[in-house]
């Protein structure tokens, strides 16, 4: 298993804030839905805090833990 840091910077306006939410997109959402493509498997992250509806992010932290090569 490895860990992994990320940085990344987002536009918030169409999104519900980073937390997961069952009834909106949110910024958590569609990165688990990324990492899941991209490793064929599950992935949960865990970001730095959380955000409200709209907010961007010029830099933006989260980790997840993946059993990879990479």
């Amino acid at each position: 298993m490895r860990k992994f840091l990320v940085c990344l910077q987002f536009y918030g306006k169409n999104y519900s804030g980073y937390q997961k939410n069952k009834n909106c997109k949110t910024i958590q959402q569609t990165i688990e839905s990324a990492l899941l493509k991209l490793f064929e498997l599950p992935i949960t992250i865990e970001g730095c805090s959380r955000t409200d509806t709209g907010v961007s992010a010029k830099e933006y932290y989260f980790t997840f833990v993946a059993d990879t090569n990479v």
